[in-house]
């Protein structure tokens, strides 16, 4: 059994503009080795013919497959010319598809047949050779119900990890700039660096000078308060994916034409301050 006898490839090419309420998705709504979106755009946002989606498709990065990119959509919408819409045949258990192309044998046969030096990419007329066990469909279902507890029970562990990490890295900042004051009668209030007023100001403080940053933006109503580029709904931890996957700062804003180059470097820099400004001694 092949890829293709799973499902076929659809290319329904849209114009945004006729579409300016629909949802969009991009690589950056992205998780790498995750089966759902983590976030989504709107079709006004974009520009340039756009893929066509429904509920039941799965989104296939096919930029850097070694990133491990793909999703199982369940809703209508549009997405990035960088994913492909694969379309379960009849009978199949788009579950299982979704599965297929996230197994480590599949990512290597999909990094095998990549083009190009800059920006890597894979192709259908490649990864839909990929071949696997012929399994029934009762054994696709199954395969698929066990696939998806353990991908849940990970992604519900994680949540409950980053929303704990998150509070200790927001706790560790005030302690140290002398925002938080311990008392014996546990944490106070805003110590002798702000004062109460200040307690809901998210602004980053350097010393005793306030610095809103020009450059990341953080709504709880917008991707469930992931940290994007002001102006934009591109996660900034998409940056830090394509530096630490060696590409250049270049490759990234070309691919996020809508992060400026000078937000891009507000937080390179921001982040080497954190690693050369703390004085621990």
């Amino acid at each position: 059994m092949q890829l293709a006898d799973l499902c076929d490839l659809v290319a329904a090419h849209v114009n945004p503009a006729d579409r300016p309420d629909g949802l969009y998705v991009g690589l950056e709504h992205i998780a790498s080795g995750r089966f759902v979106r983590q976030g989504e755009g709107q079709a006004v946002d974009v520009h340039s013919a756009k893929h066509a989606f429904q509920p039941g498709d799965v989104l296939y990065g096919k930029l850097r497959p070694y990133l491990d990119k793909a999703v199982l959509v369940n809703d209508t919408g549009i997405c990035t010319t960088e994913l492909l819409v694969l379309r379960p045949k009849e009978g199949i258990d788009p579950r299982f598809v979704v599965g297929v192309v996230h197994t480590p044998r599949f990512v290597q046969h999909a990094v095998a047949g990549t083009t190009g030096v800059q920006h890597p990419r894979t192709s259908w007329r490649h990864i839909s050779s990929f071949e696997l066990p012929d399994f029934d469909p009762e054994e696709q279902a199954r395969i698929a119900t066990l696939l998806w507890q353990v991908h849940d029970a990970i992604t519900g562990n994680e949540a409950i990890v980053n929303v704990l990490d998150d509070v200790f890295k927001a706790l560790l900042h005030k302690l140290m700039m002398g925002e938080i004051l311990m008392s014996s009668r546990g944490v106070s209030a805003i110590g002798e660096r702000g004062s109460a007023e200040d307690a809901g100001n998210t602004s980053v403080r350097h010393g005793d000078r306030p610095m809103a940053s020009e450059a990341i933006a953080r709504d709880l109503d917008a991707l469930g308060g992931t940290p994007v580029f002001r102006g934009t709904r591109v996660p900034v931890r998409i940056l830090i994916e394509h530096l630490e996957a060696g590409d250049r700062l270049d490759d990234f804003l070309e691919n996020y034409p809508t992060v400026s180059r000078s937000q891009a470097m507000e937080v390179l820099e921001r982040a080497k301050s954190a690693l050369t400004d703390r004085d621990f001694g």
